[in-house]
């Protein structure tokens, strides 16, 4: 019995170390701007891309941004994750997301979820 604290112990102190250089945006027009963003059909679906600046002097070797879907109603219909690697500092990248269809008479929004140093 006594073994088990010191292992989970070691298991937190380890996923706490490993996200050291992680930034959950809660104002992500601080670190990535969303420059523009489109939704063009794509074959049987729709892909949605998302170009994003770094705004910061330091590159960002990851960001997810989440593409949801909403009826006229403001419900979610859809949504789903894009990520982009290695923006330079000052650069530009471009994340995408294809989805099977587009909700009829609906809209999408795009949010920077997360952004890794």
């Amino acid at each position: 019995m006594m073994m088990k604290k010191p292992l989970i112990l070691i298991i937190v102190l380890s996923f706490i170390s490993c996200d050291y250089n992680t930034t959950n945006t809660n104002n992500p027009k601080e670190l990535v701007n969303i420059k523009s963003h489109t939704a063009k059909e794509h074959g049987y679906g729709i892909n949605v891309v998302a170009e994003v600046e770094n705004l910061t002097d330091k590159k960002i070797s990851f960001v997810s941004a989440e593409f949801t879907w909403y009826d006229k109603n403001g419900n979610i219909l859809d949504s789903g994750i894009g990520t982009c690697r290695n923006i330079e500092p000052k650069g530009t990248g471009v994340i995408d997301r294809y989805f099977d269809k587009q909700p009829e008479g609906s809209i999408y929004k795009v949010k920077i979820k997360k952004v890794t140093w």
